[in-house]
């Protein structure tokens, strides 16, 4: 199995039509479909469109990425989860496990007797298995992590995105969408 992961993306909705570029060229290489995360931090609140949707536009982005699901802890209020919760395929992850593709993911390790792979979405100091759950390491908002499992036998590389990746236009579609949205919200308030 491969896990694809992202972490610290900081609302720059402009990175993600290339991140996706990057992510499709990385998974045809794959012989099978990987799982696609994001660790949290996907939009901050000093970023203006993070801060006019609560958080929801980089969501809206990482969801049309295909993305299967990304820590939302501190990120939404619940006002601002119940609106996307519905618009979105994606599971959005805090405290309680959810299963996606065979596999538990949480913000925290919690006792499961349930013999899936158990992903924690909380960055930990490096990827790493601890008590029946896999840990992923922090990585830059710049950088792509790619974790292989074979077993227990774990390996695990950062690859930063080329600069010279072109942004795929579908995406560069869907930003501009988020950030008209966006701009609605805005002049609404």
């Amino acid at each position: 199995m491969t896990i694809l992961y992202t972490y610290q993306l900081n609302g720059n909705l402009a990175y993600l039509p290339r991140l996706f570029t990057y992510l499709r060229e990385i998974s045809a290489q794959l012989p099978t479909k990987p799982l696609l995360l994001d660790l949290g931090g996907s939009c901050t609140p000093d970023v203006w469109h993070c801060d006019v949707t609560e958080g929801r536009s980089t969501l809206i982005v990482l969801d049309a990425m295909g993305y299967h699901a990304v820590n939302y802890a501190s990120l939404l209020t619940p006002a601002s989860y119940a609106k996307v919760k519905d618009q979105v395929a994606m599971a959005l992850v805090a405290d309680e496990p959810q299963q996606v593709k065979n596999t538990y993911l949480a913000t925290q390790p919690a006792p499961l007797s349930d013999e899936h792979l158990k992903i924690c979405l909380t960055p930990s100091h490096i990827t790493h298995w601890n008590m029946g759950w896999l840990h992923l390491g922090k990585i830059a908002s710049d950088e792509l992590g790619i974790v292989q499992l074979d077993g227990d036998t774990i390996q695990h590389q950062v690859i930063q995105i080329p600069p010279n990746t072109a942004p795929n236009p579908t995406i560069s579609g869907v930003v501009d969408f988020v950030l008209a949205e966006a701009n609605l919200y805005r002049k609404k308030k």
